[in-house]
């Protein structure tokens, strides 16, 4: 067969594949909002106190009752939480934003864009209160 043969139909299977992900949904992402956060603390056995949603809603922290800290992050399609004591975040102030530290690597540091300044209960985390 011709090289341009071969080429015309490898494009033309590119282009079907690449519509039937979009039929699938491909496009699709998870943001995050207070109802998602209340469903997740709720899944943890807690009740959500407050909460601080980045911009573009695909990051958030959370107070939750019994002294806990909800960081959460969506990855691809789907939500990873991680839920501690407030005592093992580490929560720094940053200009434009808060970066939250967990021991564990393996959830990396959660930068949170947020409104300047940050919410006053993530500021006084952040001083240690």
């Amino acid at each position: 067969m011709s090289d341009w043969i071969i080429l015309a139909i490898s494009t033309v299977f590119v282009a079907a594949m690449v519509v039937f992900a979009a039929l699938l949904g491909f496009r699709d992402t998870v943001r995050l909002d207070e109802a998602e956060l209340r469903r997740l603390a709720a899944g943890e056995g807690a009740a959500l106190e407050e909460w601080a949603i980045a911009r573009g809603q695909r990051a958030a922290a959370a107070r939750l009752s019994g002294g806990r800290f909800m960081a959460v992050r969506v990855m691809g399609d789907g939500i990873s939480v991680r839920v501690a004591r407030v005592e093992a975040a580490r929560i720094t102030l940053r200009r434009g934003g808060v970066t939250l530290s967990f021991a564990d690597t393996g959830f990396p540091p959660l930068y949170l864009k947020t409104q300047e300044p940050p919410a006053a209960w993530l500021a006084s985390l952040a001083r240690g209160g």
